[in-house]
């Protein structure tokens, strides 16, 4: 377990959608912490509220949602007459569009989103994602990758232009991108997918922030690429003592990255623990059913891959009790469907929300 002291608390964070066809429940009570320099990684099916998690933490949950309970506290480091100080500082408090946020935003915390074309916001029509890029597209001009990286620094670090370029290339290089110096000048047309992927990473870290949140970094990218980017990660990490929350539904990305993981199902945090505990002795039903669908190299079998049966249940319809039970292969009449389960300790720093261990 990481001793370092700690840096970002999540408590009991509730955010939700308020739309027309009703409310959805996208993060309902996510509760987990990160420490300096520790991995922690947040894995689950698409649609149980990982991404959003991450954009409440730096106060980016896109309309009509909103932050309804909880808070976010950042244990920042400030230098008051040559010591060091801890400054709390609570982010839910914060105005998201206010000074204090923009400065952690981006700068003392960055963000690599999820590749430009999937992050789709669930609660808008399709019409409006187009009416909204089309508008987007035309008002803004095509910029150069320099231009961005410059920007980026410039917002959170006191460089001139100059310095904030020679910044740009420096981490250019540094993200293992051919030839920095012309690269910086390209447009992203004319970068490949890879090579885009490796800008918005030098752009999260350019500020040096002291965490990092990392969202389906290596989605739709070929294996090799993604090895790589992930070898950056890590070696950027151990160089700058930084934290990453790494959000993925890629199990074997996670076994390679995390110190620690939390398992996420329709907004709920139900199992966490470090990763081997987690991959070796996985104690909710939903956790060992995500452990099963894993492919494996080598075995020779005719056999179906395993996957967990039924469907994602509807946002605006959850089921009683316990959210997985329609699912759950240890299910129990008259109790899963009824009572839904509490945060439980089930071993040494190894949490689950799950009736079959609320006598434990």
């Amino acid at each position: 377990m990481n001793e370092n002291p700690m840096l970002v608390e999540v408590k009991n964070l509730k955010v939700q959608f308020d739309v027309r066809d009703g409310i959805i429940k996208a993060v309902d009570g996510a509760t987990f912490e990160i420490k300096r320099g520790q991995t922690l990684g947040v894995i689950g099916e698409s649609g149980c509220g990982k991404s959003v998690t991450a954009r409440a933490i730096l106060q980016m949950v896109p309309r009509p949602g909103k932050i309804v309970d909880g808070e976010v506290i950042y244990h920042r480091r400030v230098k008051s007459n040559g010591s060091e100080l801890i400054d709390h500082v609570r982010i839910t408090e914060l105005d998201p569009d206010g000074r204090e946020i923009r400065k952690i935003r981006g700068g003392e915390i960055g963000m690599i989103f999820q590749e430009p074309m999937s992050s789709l916001t669930p609660v808008y029509t399709a019409g409006t994602h187009i009416r909204e890029a089309v508008s987007l597209h035309r008002l803004m001009p095509i910029r150069k990758v320099e231009t961005q990286m410059v920007e980026a620094v410039r917002a959170h670090r006191e460089v001139t232009k100059q310095e904030a370029r020679e910044i740009a290339i420096e981490m250019l290089h540094k993200v293992g991108l051919p030839k920095p110096e012309q690269r910086v000048d390209s447009y992203p047309h004319q970068l490949s997918g890879g090579q885009r992927q490796r800008v918005m990473i030098a752009i999260a870290l350019s500020c040096q922030p002291a965490m990092l949140i990392a969202d389906e970094p290596t989605t739709a990218l070929d294996v090799s690429i993604e090895a790589q980017i992930l070898d950056i990660m890590r070696d950027l990490q151990e160089t700058a003592d930084m934290a990453i929350l790494f959000i993925t539904h890629n199990l074997g990305v996670i076994a390679e990255m995390a110190e620690e993981i939390c398992v996420m199902y329709m907004g709920k945090v139900v199992e966490r623990a470090d990763v081997v505990t987690v991959f070796y002795e996985p104690k909710h039903p939903y956790t060992r059913e995500l452990l099963k669908s894993i492919p494996h190299v080598g075995k020779k079998t005719r056999e179906r891959l395993a996957s967990i049966k039924g469907m994602v249940p509807d946002p605006f319809n959850l089921p009683s009790g316990c959210v997985f039970h329609p699912r759950c292969p240890e299910y129990m009449p008259g109790k899963c469907d009824r009572i839904t389960p509490s945060w439980t300790r089930v071993g040494r720093n190894h949490w689950a929300r799950c009736l079959l261990y609320e006598e434990v």
